[in-house]
């Protein structure tokens, strides 16, 4: 892909909000790139762990520093299974955005690459049917009463369910790169069609965003006209608009001010 417009896909996975999840996937690989070079020069050895431990925190941190907070996008944990970081969520459609490196230093193409040894949440987010989410207790938990543990655990199961309603309900965020370089990144829906194996078929992509261009998005207040998808939150109070009013002029001002005005910014543009 190279062209400063929006895909497709990425108008129907991301709706109004496409040019903003496009711009902010595209600074935070080459942020997270920068910042993973860093750390395995200083370094000094062979050993490439740092990088990658590097890479996946900035990816993951670099991206909710962007979305997080921008009208239309909330962020949250599946419960039931270990994630470290929120996933942005688009509310418009119902999509998460889940981060991959691909395995392989660039020399597997992203098609064929596989998941290594494929963690609960991969499997969780990355087949067309979620496992179940089990109420696992934890110190927050502890404190909380039965009616907030309730409810806590019914919103963790409809957050469950509508990722797995939602049209493409989970995007994965490629990327192949490694300390000798980024070789490419992009996005697609990635299906894990064998656990065992870490095998995935692509129902759309993989769309590489490695030559895209920052596009300029149409401003618009996500949620006002179009009637949004059912969230687990949607009972949550949201702000009607920005609050915006018509501010009154400080002083007055007289005819003969305003016919000076009118003869100077008449005047050459040399004057």
């Amino acid at each position: 892909m190279d062209s400063s417009e929006l895909s497709d896909y990425a108008v129907e996975r991301f709706g109004d909000l496409a040019g903003v999840v496009q711009n902010a996937v595209i600074e935070t690989v080459h942020e997270a790139q920068e910042a993973a070079l860093r750390v395995h020069a200083e370094h000094g050895l062979p050993d490439r762990r740092p990088y990658g431990t590097s890479a996946r925190g900035h990816l993951n941190s670099g991206l909710l520093r962007r979305l997080r907070g921008t009208p239309g996008i909330s962020t949250a944990k599946p419960d039931g299974h270990h994630a470290e970081y929120e996933l942005p969520i688009i509310d418009q459609t119902g999509v998460a955005l889940y981060w991959w490196r691909v395995p392989g230093d660039g020399k597997v193409p992203v098609a064929d690459a596989r998941l290594r040894k494929p963690s609960r949440l991969q499997e969780h987010l990355m087949t067309l049917t979620p496992t179940a989410v089990e109420p696992q207790m934890t110190l927050e938990h502890a404190a909380m009463t039965e009616e907030e543990l309730a409810q806590h655990f019914a919103d963790s199961e409809h957050f469950s369910q509508q990722m797995s309603e939602a049209s493409g309900r989970t995007v994965t965020l490629w990327v192949s790169a490694s300390p000798d370089g980024l070789f490419d990144f992009g996005w697609g829906d990635a299906e894990l069609s064998n656990a065992e194996t870490g095998e995935l078929v692509w129902a759309r992509g993989p769309h590489s965003l490695k030559n895209a261009v920052p596009v300029t998005p149409t401003l618009k207040v996500v949620g006002r006209e179009d009637k949004p998808v059912d969230r687990f939150d949607s009972d949550a109070e949201q702000d009607a608009g920005f609050g915006l009013s018509m501010r009154e002029p400080q002083e007055h001002v007289s005819s003969e001010d305003q016919q000076d005005f009118n003869q100077q910014i008449t005047g050459s543009e040399d004057s």
